[in-house]
């Protein structure tokens, strides 16, 4: 793949979102207790991890990838709803 090849761009936008989001909820949760990890953040995790194990075949590969990045936004979207209502 060519570094100016649309595929390249999308995993890398992808992995950097994800990391961008990882670093933001342990910076969320170092002020807490441990917790276990919620529904929405296990499946983008799975998700994610099928993603690259599966990323030989392009579309199935970035589609999981884009479902794990789209729960765990959800994920953070509610815990931040939530925070803001019962703070």
């Amino acid at each position: 793949m060519a570094a100016g090849d649309p595929l390249s761009m999308y995993v890398f936008i992808s992995l950097m979102a994800f990391l961008g989001i990882v670093i933001l909820s342990f910076l969320i949760k170092k002020n807490k207790k441990y917790q276990k990890l919620s529904v929405l953040e296990s499946l983008s995790f799975i998700f994610i991890v099928a993603g690259i194990i599966f990323g030989n075949d392009e579309i199935i590969g970035f589609s999981l990838i884009c479902g794990g990045v789209v729960f765990i936004i959800a994920d953070i979207y509610i815990r931040v709803r939530e925070k803001i209502i019962f703070d």
